[in-house]
């Protein structure tokens, strides 16, 4: 016997609900009944999600090192070179 959980239960009679919905807003012409059980999936599965799955954690920003004296100059000129005669 396969026992099933009661979370996933409960999520697939509101989905059959709200795909029921879906087909009666339709105007219940049949033939589109997949879609309506795929919109109505995704819509309690987004509003039923945990916040973790919502938002997935973000790295924090990595620092930037820290200017040098030196990278912070002005670059310094080319001097021309005299030509001997």
């Amino acid at each position: 016997m396969i026992e099933s959980n009661n979370n996933t239960t409960d999520l697939t009679g509101v989905i059959a609900q709200r795909a029921y919905e879906l087909y009666q807003l339709r105007g219940a012409h049949p033939g589109r009944e997949f879609e309506d059980w795929l919109e109505a999936e995704r819509e309690v599965l987004s509003a039923h999600a945990p916040a973790a799955e919502e938002a997935p954690a973000r790295k924090p920003a990595r620092k930037r090192a820290a200017k040098t004296p030196a990278a912070t100059t002005a670059p310094r000129k080319r001097t021309a070179k005299k030509k001997e005669e």
